[in-house]
């Protein structure tokens, strides 16, 4: 233990103070790879069954648990990576544990390193204080400033002491490189009131207060924390590109939760983050990302979408959604008849429709319009059709007004404008703020509006003239109002929300709404966080940058929500094998006759021997409940041993997506059931 605490003296090390990222060059502690070489076979698939989701056997029943799990034959599977319990579904992680490298294929070398590095500290401001080693080493780093939360991420020991982080390695297809770091919750604010979250989120964010009364949250996503620990750790473009990930429960104070899993105030997210040094990178570990999650969806069995979406509170540039078409789900997307376009609802951008004929020369004109504050009765009232109308809607921009301008048969699409006006954060004007500032409801015009006052109006105004709008005096409207010579315009930009019926702008065709359960959202975030956190890293020349920044996320609730909502009927679910909780279950139909308990349980040795995940239902119920239970759970094949099999030397087998019963000779029970499996759904 001695000889520990002098390790540990000898190699302490401290945070990285901000005036010393220009003098560190040379990465440190990141990047030392000690290469295990592989064969063939697990260059294929990774030991312990990190790659492939059969090799790592669950020995398992529903009546009682069996714990002996047989190693794959081959070399023997390196300490530090050997799996502690069942096999995670290919929804848990795209990254192969150690690769480095984004968009790099398999090599069958398998890398370990740390995904953070270390900073010497002078032997004379060594502390001996264990409590002091710990804060200051390479695995704790302090994620929150002087007088925050007093929180220390601690990325090492959320790995070690997690059984779960080292099964939830990525597998399959989706080996795209990265490292695991754990959540950092609960989480100072200073960092999010520098990026705007703080007040953006709103009522939506967990904010909770320790007993000296310092401010917490529990956060929605990780985009703060994670910049953090990169600006402190890899300060060298030797670093980079760079890909952290994690799979952790996130929080949300959702006004209205739905359905559990489709909308809660607690949700598994899988959680990925790339961190490069330009634009042209950032765009490459997007499209490698894009492409990993659709294997993902694809191996899922999900019928799913990927479209333009509204990058809302996370911010950024350019993004795009993933949505599993569901009857139930609460997002909308717009496609068009011609298949040739697909958008978020949100994000949707409509032709504009044909200018009116109309040439702008009618005089501006009060008129009186007694009880006429809403479009449909000023329309009644005048004679005017809801489209000639336009409408003012005022709203509350952090503390200044803006208008925005659009025809009077739509409405405003908010998400579009919180886009705009991001990170300012943005709410409908109440009849406080009218009254507050001066403002006759139901009759605002956009002349006459002070220079004070920012006036967006969506593209749909721009070609027409000789508009009906507000007087900005209660029980009056004026008439010929004209973009230019009546009233300003400081900008255009698109604000109407969609609907069923709007032209594709692409190739005029009709656009219709869908509904659908997003279930991963990605983003190129650029320096929307680098920037206010202050996060640079040093550059080939010399020169501070910052990091262009990528986030990308999977609900990994909401596919399960997802599933639920595509594979079911009404005896319950029709899961697909990759989605199932077991590939295989042996049901017992006579628990009481020996032979059948010896034959079923033959057969579940069989089936665990070839590698299929298998469960075996030994309950004491009756045999109708045991198929009512198969049936609803969804086990994709079900093989049934009774009395009357056993007696006939056969087994029932059924495949639970198509219904499809057959009989097997109860020796080749296993074999059946294992090629059933391999034609299924």
């Amino acid at each position: 233990m001695a000889d520990r605490g002098d390790r540990l003296q000898r190699d302490a090390v401290r945070d990285v103070q901000p005036g010393e990222r220009s003098a560190r060059r040379v990465p440190l502690g990141v990047g030392r790879h000690d290469p295990i070489e592989l064969d063939g076979r697990y260059a294929a698939s990774p030991p312990g069954g990190i790659g492939d989701v059969r090799r790592q056997q669950r020995a398992r029943t529903l009546g009682r648990l069996h714990r002996h799990q047989p190693r794959p034959a081959g070399r023997s599977v390196p300490r530090d990576l050997e799996p502690v319990r069942g096999v995670v579904r290919p929804m848990a992680a795209v990254h192969q544990y150690g690769h480095r490298q984004l968009g790099s294929s398999p090599t069958g070398i398998l890398s370990r390193h740390e995904a953070l590095g270390s900073v010497r500290v002078h032997p004379a401001r060594r502390s001996r204080r264990r409590g002091d080693r710990v804060a200051s080493s390479a695995a704790a780093r302090r994620v929150h400033p002087p007088g925050g939360c007093g929180g220390l991420h601690d990325p090492a020991a959320g790995s070690a002491f997690d059984p779960q982080d080292r099964t939830d390695r990525p597998r399959g297809d989706e080996r795209i490189g990265g490292a695991g770091v754990p959540d950092a919750d609960p989480a100072a604010p200073e960092p999010w009131k520098a990026t705007g979250r703080w007040d953006l989120y709103g009522d939506t964010l967990f904010r909770l207060k320790d007993r000296h009364e310092r401010e917490m949250l529990l956060g929605p996503t990780q985009e703060e924390v994670v910049t953090q620990l990169v600006a402190v750790d890899l300060p060298s473009y030797r670093d980079l590109p760079v890909n952290l990930y994690q799979i952790e429960w996130k929080y949300r104070d959702e006004f209205r939760p739905r359905f559990g899993l489709l909308r809660g105030r607690e949700f598994l997210m899988k959680d990925a983050y790339t961190f490069d040094r330009d634009e042209e990178g950032m765009a490459r570990s997007y499209d490698t990302m894009l492409q990993a999650y659709r294997r993902v969806f694809d191996r899922c069995g999900l019928s799913y979408i990927v479209v333009e979406a509204e990058p809302g509170q996370i911010g950024g540039g350019v993004n795009h959604e993933f949505m599993a078409r569901a009857d139930v789900g609460e997002d909308l997307f717009v496609e068009c008849v011609n298949g040739d376009y697909l958008a978020d609802w949100k994000a949707a951008t409509p032709r504009p429709p044909e200018p009116a004929s109309v040439d702008g020369s009618a005089p501006l004109e009060k008129v009186h319009t007694p009880d006429a504050a809403t479009i449909d009765a000023v329309s009644k009232l005048l004679g005017v059709p809801p489209e000639r109308t336009l409408k003012t809607m005022l709203f509350d921009a952090g503390g200044g007004t803006v208008a925005v301008l659009l025809p009077g048969d739509r409405e405003v699409e908010e998400a579009k404008l919180e886009r705009v006006m991001f990170p300012t954060p943005v709410r409908r004007f109440e009849d406080a703020d009218f009254a507050a500032r001066g403002y006759a409801k139901g009759y605002v015009g956009p002349q006459g509006l002070s220079e004070d006052v920012t006036i967006l109006a969506d593209p749909s105004v721009r070609g027409e003239s000789d508009w009906v709008t507000g007087a900005n005096e209660t029980d009056h409207h004026v008439t010929g109002a004209n973009v230019g010579r009546d009233f300003r315009v400081d900008r255009y930009e698109d604000l109407v929300a969609l609907r069923d019926g709007d032209r594709c702008p692409n190739d005029g065709g009709e656009l219709r709404v869908g509904r659908s359960i997003v279930v991963g959202h990605i983003y190129q975030l650029g320096t929307r966080y680098s920037a206010p956190l202050e996060a640079t890293f040093v550059d080939e020349d010399g020169s501070e940058r910052l990091y262009q920044m990528g986030s990308h996320g999977i609900g990994i609730s909401r596919i399960l929500a997802a599933a639920v909502e595509q594979f079911h009927d009404d005896a319950g679910l029709r899961l697909p094998r990759s989605l199932a909780p077991f590939e295989i279950v042996v049901i017992l139909a006579n628990r009481d006759d020996e032979r059948v308990v010896a034959e079923a349980e033959r057969v579940y040795r069989e089936l665990l021997e070839a590698g299929v995940d298998a469960a075996i239902d030994d309950r004491e119920a009756t045999a109708g409940v045991k198929f009512a239970d198969a049936d609803l759970v969804g086990y994709p094949v079900q093989v049934v041993i009774g009395k009357r099999g056993v007696q006939a030397g056969t087994a029932d087998l059924k495949v639970r997506a198509t219904g499809e019963r057959s009989q097997a000779p109860l020796a080749e029970a296993a074999s059946g059931a294992v090629d059933l499996l391999a034609t299924a759904p």
